[in-house]
């Protein structure tokens, strides 16, 4: 199973490597100083910051991980922690540095894998909602994560897609599936055959099936969708993982239905016009 609150590299051939080594002394002191939390999170210098991006928890190093959308134009920040309450400013995970970030590395997830190393992915969205990026951590031994890289297989999907999920584990027929926000609706894609990182960040391994969720006709796009398997009280059986697997095809069905009946709608809308042409 997937855990929903991170990952490692495999060999692979990397562009470059994100974030910046910097000594980041934060003058301020939260125990005197009223005007700050006493528990929230604050970054340091104080800039823009929204959308916390796929907290998570590494089992390897006992770490609780945070990244944030932050300064502009947005790059990741990121904090760690060993219990959510004391944050340890690191240096930006994810700068805009390449030619489909370059306007800002907008929302996204991570994703703890479920392999031997326990591997970590983020998945990243573009301000422009063409193109789907991931990263990874430069070294799994380092228990703060304090610098990533892209993939040169990047973008990993060019398509209207915005706020990737995290990456879902299909226990029955293997691969992975994640959840796209776009101008139409919820969209799922898989990932059928992978097995490992360099797989999952493999520009042509993705595959959509479809819109999930459509969007009504007076709605904006969509932002921010998630999909997630629910498990039972005793753990994720093999009933628990038949059922949720039924349930996402079921989903997968509904999608395909719907794009189909979309197809029909603007073909219908293409005749129409045409007729208003003719006339």
């Amino acid at each position: 199973m997937i855990q929903i609150l991170f990952f490692f590299a495999i060999t692979i051939s990397f562009s470059h490597v994100c974030g910046f080594s910097v000594s980041l002394s934060d003058p301020r002191n939260f125990n005197i100083d009223l005007n700050l939390p006493g528990f929230h999170f604050v970054p340091y210098p104080f800039a823009w910051q929204n959308d916390p991006n796929g907290p998570c928890y590494d089992p390897i190093h006992g770490m609780y991980h945070l990244f944030y959308q932050y300064s502009n134009p947005r790059v990741w920040g990121h904090a760690a922690s060993t219990d959510l309450i004391n944050w340890k400013q690191l240096p930006v995970a994810i700068s805009n540095d390449n030619w489909y970030d370059k306007d800002g590395v907008y929302s996204g997830s991570a994703s703890v894998l479920d392999d031997e190393a326990r591997s970590i992915v983020l998945t990243i969205s573009s301000s422009d909602n063409n193109q789907i990026f991931m990263a990874v951590p430069k070294d799994r031994t380092d228990k703060y994560l304090r610098e990533w890289v892209l993939p040169v297989s990047n973008p990993i999907i060019t398509t209207d897609a915005r706020d990737p999920t995290e990456l879902i584990a299909n226990k029955l027929s293997g691969g992975f599936r994640m959840v796209t926000g776009t101008s139409k609706g919820s969209e799922i894609w898989e990932c059928p055959n992978c097995e490992t990182v360099s797989d999952i960040t493999d520009n042509h391994a993705w595959t959509s099936l479809g819109v999930v969720q459509a969007k009504a006709a007076n709605e904006d796009y969509w932002e921010c969708p998630d999909l997630f398997p629910l498990l039972s009280s005793k753990g994720a059986d093999q009933r628990a993982a038949r059922a949720r697997a039924e349930q996402q095809q079921i989903l997968v069905d509904q999608a395909r239905q719907r794009e189909r009946e979309l197809e029909c709608e603007r073909q219908h809308e293409r005749e129409r016009e045409r007729e208003r042409e003719r006339e």
